[in-house]
């Protein structure tokens, strides 16, 4: 005997957004109608299944299978983590390998003077921003899943490293432990002369160039490295990628801009040739320009001549001459590395460090350096710096990522990500660098000249092994205020973004407020406590946005099904007898008072005042359920109760005998929302007016269930739809009226 399953039209189970007539109490769908359900009825007609729970027991299996070693697992765990095999494998020559060329030495030439920059920008050896784009970039392309992102110096992690390195004091530090303790990586006990130190890790004479405090600012940015990768690596592991979804995009963008306000700061001094102090703590930006407002007399015209010939020059060039030049050749002109050669042979043939007094780089020492464990002395004071510098640093390059992902339609996994950039961290500190991230001027520069693959990074690191081998001592001789230029004209793109202000204005205030928040508390404090200020203001704002939602009464448009906001839309009208409330959020802890003083309002009637009021009066009109038949005396001593207490209740209030809440826009409701649902209906109960839920999701129906919420509340007040409950409710006040008036007759 074969089961028979009732139709019922699918666009009913919708939010009721088509124009269907309504006849009467029935509803005419496409010349058919159906019943009004209730999600009990609904459930037994059309035999609900539970959803599916996982139990413990369930994932322990279902882990177990994914770590079965077979030949098939093992070899998906390693291209997996190790994407350059399937890189390699699936490599075409003829297509790829010319591209890949092109863009390698295109981005391998604007490493060159934007290492050099990024590195005397994060207060260290210009030789170390080198350092930095030659290993993490050799290493991205063993473990990293992006095929265009430029990976090495970056502006904001140069600025994060300077500030983790000025936090700890260098000056201070050096002062108390000379004759006590080693400033080396490596280890070990101080030479008589400090100054022997080389940044290698070894003992050499003063001709190094490099002073006990370089050495210490070694030590810290290396250490702050090491714990960043270190970091970024345990959170690969653990599949923590998912932590970005925090770093929104107001979020990330204030402080990548603050952070540039901050950059173009640090440069002002190196392109004024100002002998001007450096500055931490809050406000510190205020006390940098006054400093340099108090030093301004002491500016170095030469300098300050070359810098503002470079701006204009990298300006007019990046802004005229580039977009009309790569239209012919696909690759701009390396103008950067023509200022770096320009501005090195002008200083060597003038003599300007020695006639005009004009900062140089200084020495450039040859080759790679030893590999050298930070000291261990400062990972413990370098954690906090290492933690807000991992999270920028993943939040910036897989943004970056996921953007070129999409561009050209491929996947990419964040986890691995996490682990690539990890791995690049932790290893590359060892060879004296600092944190590594992507580069969005480098990674577009690389994706237009037509880069494939991640062999452009290969290509690049190439050029930079020849330059730290044979070229880097060249340019001991090149001006600091020549890399500053280029530090500035960088800044270009990050200063743009307050563009991004007029549209967050438009779309969402508290986005735009996020912004605001962020770039300030950067301004005013530095990177990591914007960051900190950052994430508390978007969980506030979250909060806020889920504690004080939308509310509205709803109408029915004539003649349909369609129930919209009475305040928006005046075609619709609400329906005699009934309200319809809407309350767009879940219903959890922290809103639960909100939403019932919105209910309240909405309503016109607060059940609590009358209820009170009542007592007090020594007037109490209790309401109870006696059947069909005395629904309209109950309404009728309702009036006269709201009526002799003196609620302010307007007239066409005064005879409501249902509340529908829709659910509709409810993801969850928790335990406090469940006593308060429960409390709600029994309150409005007490004074005659049933209230029944509309269009709960099955995980609502669930949480319901679990919480006891039918032990005194029943399953009949929870219907499929708001058109449901308000048919029901029609339906139920029709035979009333016919029953009252038999009875009328019956007893004439």
């Amino acid at each position: 005997m074969s089961h028979h399953t009732p139709s019922v039209d699918e666009s009913d189970n919708k939010d009721m957004s088509g124009s269907v007539m309504v006849s009467g109490s029935n509803s005419n769908m496409n010349g058919r109608t159906r019943p009004s359900y209730t999600e009990e009825k609904f459930d037994e007609t059309y035999e609900k299944h539970g959803i599916p729970v996982k139990t413990i027991k369930d994932r322990f299996r279902r882990c177990r299978a994914n770590c079965e070693c077979s030949g098939r697992c093992v070899k998906k765990f390693i291209t997996n983590h190790l994407p350059f095999i399937k890189l390699i494998r699936d490599y075409n020559v003829k297509q790829n390998l010319v591209s890949d060329i092109i863009a390698g030495l295109t981005v391998g030439i604007m490493h060159i003077p934007q290492g050099m920059a990024y590195g005397m920008l994060a207060t260290l050896p210009a030789v170390y921003g080198l350092y930095v784009s030659f290993f993490p970039v050799i290493l991205y392309f063993f473990f990293g899943t992006s095929r265009h992102i430029s990976i090495g110096t970056f502006a904001v992690m140069s600025l994060m490293i300077s500030s983790a390195v000025e936090k700890a004091n260098c000056p201070a530090l050096v002062g108390s432990l000379k004759g006590n303790e080693t400033l080396l990586p490596s280890g070990g006990t101080l030479p008589e002369n400090m100054s022997d130190i080389d940044p290698n890790g070894t003992t050499t004479t003063k001709s190094s160039g490099y002073d006990d405090e370089m050495m210490c600012r070694i030590g810290v940015a290396t250490a702050v490295t090491f714990l960043t990768g270190i970091i970024q690596l345990f959170m690969g592991i653990c599949q923590l990628g998912f932590v970005t979804i925090y770093l929104s995009y107001p979020l990330t963008r204030g402080l990548t801009t603050g952070a540039a306000i901050h950059v173009f700061t640090s440069q002002v001094k190196y392109a004024f040739g100002l002998p001007a102090r450096s500055f931490q703590g809050p406000l510190k930006l205020v006390y940098t320009y006054i400093e340099y407002f108090r030093v301004i007399t002491r500016t170095n015209v030469a300098s300050l001549i070359m810098a503002c010939i470079c701006i204009l020059i990298l300006a007019l060039t990046k802004e005229f001459i580039n977009p009309k030049v790569k239209k012919a050749i696909k690759m701009p002109i390396p103008m950067e590395l023509f200022l770096v050669i320009f501005g090195t042979i002008t200083s060597y043939f003038w003599k300007m460090e020695e006639r005009f007094n004009v900062p140089v780089v200084g020495e450039i020492p040859t080759g790679i350096p030893v590999p050298t464990f930070p000291p261990v002395k400062y990972l413990s004071s370098g954690i906090v710096d290492a933690f807000s510098t991992a999270l920028v640093a993943f939040a910036i390059s897989v943004s970056i990522v996921k953007l070129f992902a999409k561009k050209h339609n491929y996947r990419i996994d964040p986890n691995q990500e996490l682990v690539a950039y990890g791995i690049c961290n932790a290893t590359a500190s060892i060879f004296n660098c600092y944190v590594a991230a992507s580069s969005l001027s480098r990674s577009l520069v690389q994706e237009g000249v037509g880069g494939k693959t991640q062999v452009v990074g290969l290509i690049s690191s190439t050029l930079i092994l020849v330059v730290l081998f044979a070229i880097g001592p060249l340019f001991e001789q090149l001006p600091k205020c020549v890399l500053a230029s280029i530090v500035i004209v960088n800044l270009k793109g990050m200063f743009l973004q307050f563009r991004d202000l007029k549209e967050l204005w438009h779309v969402s205030k508290y986005d735009f407020m996020n912004w605001i928040v962020v770039f300030l508390a950067v301004v005013l404090l530095n990177v990591d406590s914007g960051l900190g200020v950052g994430l508390a203001f978007s969980l506030m704002a979250v909060i806020f946005r889920t504690q004080r939602p939308y509310t509205a009464v709803l109408g029915r448009l004539p003649n349909t099904d369609i129930y919209k906001n009475t305040a928006i839309y005046p075609a619709v009208r609400e329906i005699p007898g009934m309200k319809i409330f809407r309350y767009e959020s879940s219903l959890y802890f922290a809103n639960v008072e909100h939403f019932v003083d919105k209910l309240y309002k909405k309503t016109g009637i607060n059940p609590r005042k009358i209820l009170l009021e009542r007592t007090k009066h020594k007037k109490r009109h209790v309401v109870e359920e006696t059947g069909e038949k005395d629904v309209l005396r109950q309404r009728k001593a309702q009036s006269k109760a709201i009526a002799a207490v003196g609620v302010d209740v307007e007239p066409e209030l005064q005879n409501i005998t249902d509340i529908i809440i829709d659910c509709t826009t409810m993801g969850y409701v928790d335990f406090m929302g469940v006593s308060t649902l429960r409390q709600v209906i029994d309150e409005y109960k007490d004074i005659g007016i049933t209230v029944n839920l509309a269009g709960c999701k099955v995980a609502v129906r669930d949480t319901l269930e679990k919480a006891g919420f039918y032990e005194k509340i029943s399953k009949a007040q929870l219907f499929l739809s708001v058109h449901d409950a308000v048919r029901e409710a029609e339906e139920r006040e029709f035979t009333s009226k016919e029953e009252v008036e038999w009875d009328s007759d019956d007893a004439n």
